[in-house]
């Protein structure tokens, strides 16, 4: 927590990489220009990779599964951030992201760039390489949506279809991935709201509540079909009424720093539970996910002179 304080009051992004010297991540960023944040998300993004690599070799086959969860999380999200540069045609600026990935999606950076695949192709070879609800999703956004809506859309589904099939297998996380399963449905719901998209997305709404972790269905169903007043009367039934202000950006702000926080300090008590169980395995991966996105969105805010309080509502500390 410390850390993260010190680096939210950086005067400049090169005081945060002098700050960053202090934790174990500066190892992965050390050579990377600060100012490259796609570089300095897609180094940490393959650290974690790699790390659920090592879970693989030391778990055992009772944990095989959740392990190859987390491992396609972070690949669908390293080939999302791929998949952006490409369509932007920033060939030049993905040739030096190359050494940074894990082979997997070094692999799918090469083809992708070597044979300057369409995008048909590309999600071919996204679908070979076991992310079909990707490629199928974006197919289907891409028809009336821009890329970078269906990117998103189609990777918040795709985290959906983790999670659910997480909680299938090991119901005794359920604690741990719910919150996080819920805020991605009301993301996805607040979405289409904010980009006046709800008609062409009414088709997934089935979809949204099969993903339902704890949320009522019936209140994801109104939802769907709410203009923004009536879905943040709607937010005020899940959380806190703190939360939710008269601005639906604002309000999601708040739901996602809330449900981070709150995340991160189950998965923190689930690291000294004992005995061991699955939530112990699942917290260590969800904290340093969390501490990730953290660095990511404080480089992020370093960069653009944002005001320290405003990237402080995006981190989970």
């Amino acid at each position: 927590e410390k850390n993260i304080q010190d680096l939210l009051q950086a005067n400049s992004i090169d005081d945060y990489m002098y700050i960053l010297k202090e934790t174990s991540y500066y190892q992965y960023l050390k050579n990377i220009d600060p100012k490259d944040l796609l570089s300095l998300e897609l180094a940490l993004d393959s650290h974690l990779y790699n790390l659920t690599k090592i879970f693989q070799k030391i778990g055992g086959p009772d944990v095989y599964m959740l392990i190859s969860s987390m491992r396609k999380i972070m690949l669908i999200k390293m080939f999302a951030s791929i998949i952006r540069g490409v369509l932007e045609r920033h060939s030049e600026n993905m040739r030096k992201i190359h050494n940074l990935l894990p082979e997997e999606a070094r692999e799918f950076l090469e083809k992708t760039l070597s044979e300057e695949m369409s995008i048909s192709r590309i999600m071919t070879e996204i679908e070979r390489s076991g992310f079909y609800v990707f490629s199928r999703y974006y197919k289907e956004f891409s028809k009336t949506l821009s890329s970078e809506i269906s990117i998103n859309l189609s990777l918040d589904l795709s985290l959906l279809e983790e999670f659910s099939e997480i909680l299938t297998s090991y119901p005794e996380i359920i604690e741990l991935i719910c919150p996080e399963a819920d805020l991605y449905i009301i993301n996805f719901l607040s979405k289409s709201i904010m980009l006046n998209i709800q008609d062409k997305l009414s088709t997934y709404i089935k979809d949204l509540l099969r993903y339902s972790c704890k949320i009522d269905p019936s209140t994801l169903e109104e939802m769907s079909s709410s203009d923004e007043t009536r879905f943040l009367t709607l937010l005020r039934r899940i959380y806190p009424s703190t939360l939710i202000s008269q601005d639906l950006t604002e309000t999601m702000i708040n739901i996602r720093g809330f449900v981070r926080k709150n995340v991160r300090k189950k998965s923190v008590s689930y690291i000294y539970s004992y005995p061991f169980n699955y939530g112990i395995l699942w917290s260590v991966f969800t904290l340093k996910r969390f501490d990730i996105e953290d660095l990511v969105s404080i480089a992020s805010g370093k960069i653009g002179l944002i005001s320290t309080d405003m990237i402080r509502r995006f981190v989970s500390i």
